[in-house]
């Protein structure tokens, strides 16, 4: 590397080796491109934070060392929503329903209006913390919420089939919608 000290050449270097399946060398450029940019681009900062949260996750081995970048990009940009989607998924994964609804609902608080990220963080978009919401609230016994919450989903044009799938699982259960229907 000729320009160690550049923040996009790291950040450059990171989505290639992430590419390439290289998790530890794609996060130790994200890391360093978040180190060197927070004051500068503080959106790309934050979207590497995640990164090195995502090649983490990744490996399935350091659940502390996960939940802890997330909330380290969580209170870096509290204004945007991926971060508390995320961290919504990882307790919810443990079973963690009370935690998981609550970065759910902060969630959805966030402001949804702001620019898109530059690469994947497994974030799915607008509907992930109403999704979240929907699933945890009926885990926290809060089941109309929950009900009502996948009635809006189900109700969305052209809703990520990610989340439309679950959603029609959950409203079958629910005997809200039949078994044979069109979405």
């Amino acid at each position: 590397v000729h320009d160690p000290l550049n923040y996009k050449i790291n950040y450059e270097l990171g989505l290639e080796y992430e590419k390439l399946g290289q998790g530890a060398g794609a996060l130790s450029y994200f890391l360093r491109c978040a180190e060197l940019c927070y004051e500068i681009d503080s959106d790309l900062a934050y979207e590497c934070i995640l990164k090195t949260w995502l090649q983490v996750h990744r490996t399935g081995r350091r659940p502390v060392f996960e939940q802890e970048q997330l909330m380290t990009a969580l209170t870096f940009k509290p204004e945007r929503p991926e971060a508390y989607y995320l961290l919504s998924v990882w307790h919810t994964d443990r079973q963690l329903w009370k935690p998981g609804y609550m970065y759910a609902t902060l969630g959805c608080q966030a402001n949804h209006n702001l620019p898109p990220l530059k690469s994947d963080v497994s974030y799915r978009g607008i509907h992930s913390n109403t999704f979240q919401k929907a699933f945890s609230s009926w885990w926290c016994g809060q089941r109309e919420e929950s009900r009502d919450l996948f009635k809006e989903l189900y109700s969305i044009e052209n809703l990520d089939p990610y989340f439309l799938k679950p959603t029609i699982t959950n409203l079958i259960r629910e005997d809200i919608i039949k078994v044979n229907h069109t979405p």
